[in-house]
């Protein structure tokens, strides 16, 4: 290195810039995300395992697009099993040396209508609108998430097992059945229920809407609201905050 005295420090300074530059622009770049179209045949429920994004359009033809690093691409799998289509990752995440992947995964699906929905794990799913004429029903297991625009349904049904959160942001149900077992939260203040049957188990937390009646069995703490005209018939009261504009202690049932 006895060269570099015979430098001086201004060209010794633009050496130091000049290696740091070649450095990075030698370094690992992030990975540009991928895009890729699937074949995917007509399926009325959905079961979403592991972490992506899945957005699912009803009312339109079936397709199928992802997004996301090539390497979590390529451990994707769409399998349909009778009118379920099952979205999950196949095999490590990660490369040969153990490099992270850097771009997340994003599912775009659209089929005729949806009927039933399952997360495992912390993933999501949005649907545009769920309308049916007899049944829907929501499983969440884990820290994921299930969105739904609009919801129309003669009955109902959402359970959450773990942390993970189901939002309904308008429409109408006739009878629901909601169980909330852990953290969970389960938001649907803008869609009128008729009769609803609400469980806690844990510190979760509800916002409903009830016409008529509201039977609430609550075996832990957190919060539950009750919007609406409705009566509130504790069955089994607990330590929660429950907000209710008319509480009773009987039941119609």
């Amino acid at each position: 290195m006895a060269w570099l005295g015979g430098m001086g420090r201004g060209n010794i300074g633009t050496l130091i810039v000049a290696i740091s530059l070649s450095v990075g622009f030698f370094a690992e770049r992030p990975v540009l995300a991928d895009e890729r179209k699937i074949l995917v045949a007509s399926f009325e429920n959905i079961q979403v395992i592991g972490d992506m994004k899945v957005q699912v359009q009803t009312g339109k033809a079936p397709s199928a697009r992802a997004k996301g690093d090539k390497r979590v691409l390529d451990a994707l799998k769409l399998e349909r099993v009778g009118m379920t289509l099952r979205v999950r990752l196949q095999g490590s995440l990660n490369n040969e040396q153990g490099v992270p992947m850097t771009q997340p995964l994003e599912v775009m699906l659209s089929t005729h209508a949806i009927k039933d929905m399952a997360v495992s794990g912390n993933g999501s799913v949005q649907i545009s609108e769920v309308k049916q004429q007899d049944a829907a029903r929501m499983l969440l297991a884990g820290n994921g998430s299930i969105s739904v625009e609009r919801l129309l349904t003669d009955q109902f049904s959402a359970d959450i097992d773990g942390n993970g959160r189901i939002e309904i942001k308008a429409g109408k149900v006739r009878d629901g059945r909601v169980t909330l077992n852990g953290a969970g939260h389960f938001d649907a203040a803008n869609v009128p229920m008729r009769n609803l049957r609400l469980e806690h188990i844990g510190n979760g937390e509800s916002r409903v809407h009830v016409d008529e009646a509201a039977n609430i069995f609550n075996r832990g703490t957190g919060t539950i609201n009750v919007g609406g005209n409705g009566s509130c018939f504790l069955k089994q009261a607990g330590s929660a905050a429950i907000n209710c504009a008319k509480i009773e202690k009987g039941s119609p049932k």
